[in-house]
């Protein structure tokens, strides 16, 4: 765990992180994540980023890709990279309703 957390958490949020970070960044992030969170159960962490999906709709691929982020990824690719430190994954696929934009809601059990 890095110098400047101490103690354990209930919950670690990355709201809107993953997208920035590439595949080794993200799985440094879980890690720290993992190391975090109360060990006895109960702790998780919760990320939010918009993804890309198979069926999506041409203007909210087109505006999803106008992110600054550059590591979109599907709902299957986000699971991937938190299966690698949580074994219990669940998640979300919603849709803003005011800008054509999805993203993936995702939260892993320690």
């Amino acid at each position: 765990m890095p110098k400047h957390l101490s103690g354990t958490f209930d919950i670690v949020l990355a709201l809107g992180i993953l997208h920035h970070l590439d595949d080794q960044e993200a799985g440094v992030l879980f890690t720290i994540a993992n190391d975090a969170l109360i060990s006895s159960g109960g702790g998780r962490i919760v990320t939010i980023d918009p993804c890309f999906t198979p069926k999506q709709c041409y203007l909210k691929r087109f505006l999803i890709g106008k992110d600054r982020g550059k590591h979109i990824r599907t709902p299957e690719a986000y699971n991937e990279l938190a299966k690698t430190k949580f074994t219990n994954c669940k998640g979300t696929l919603g849709c803003n309703t005011r800008i054509p934009w999805e993203y993936w809601m995702m939260e892993c059990e320690k």
